[in-house]
């Protein structure tokens, strides 16, 4: 018998950090504020049964503290689902990916900084930003 059609049927299976990096001045300010940039990455070659989303966050350069962390998880089609179209990739992604993937990325930022002795940084929701997918090179470049 087959379900109702999900507009994105792929469900979270697996999260996890496959890099992280963070660093601090010596002295830090009592207020910080720090910028960050924000990259998408899809390995859809396994694609329809599994899209592979890595969520990068760095800091800009020149700032009090250096923070770097990725996050990848892996999405299933749910079991008896058609799969969308793969042009639908970067809908799924901005639509539902990175809010499914958003709080594992800023549990892990606010409780690590946290520890490291100065005021936790809090990351502000994906929709105050502009998110576009990254080209498949800009996180290896970055590193």
């Amino acid at each position: 018998m087959m379900t109702d059609e999900i507009e994105y049927p792929f469900q979270l299976n697996n999260v996890f950090f496959i890099s992280m990096e963070f660093e601090r001045a010596p002295e830090m300010p009592d207020l910080l504020e720090l910028q960050f940039s924000f990259h998408l990455k899809v390995l859809d070659d396994r694609y329809p049964e599994r899209l592979q989303i890595h969520l990068l966050m760095a800091t800009h350069p020149g700032q009090p503290m250096k923070i770097r962390a990725e996050l990848v998880g892996l999405f299933d089609l749910v079991e008896g689902q058609s799969p969308p179209a793969r042009d639908r990739i970067p809908e799924f992604d901005h639509e539902r990916a990175l809010f499914v993937m958003w709080p594992y990325m800023a549990q892990m930022i606010r409780q690590t900084t946290g520890e490291m002795g100065t005021t936790p940084v809090n990351l502000r929701m994906p929709y105050m930003f502009s998110f576009s997918p990254a080209p498949h090179t800009a996180m290896e470049e970055e590193e």
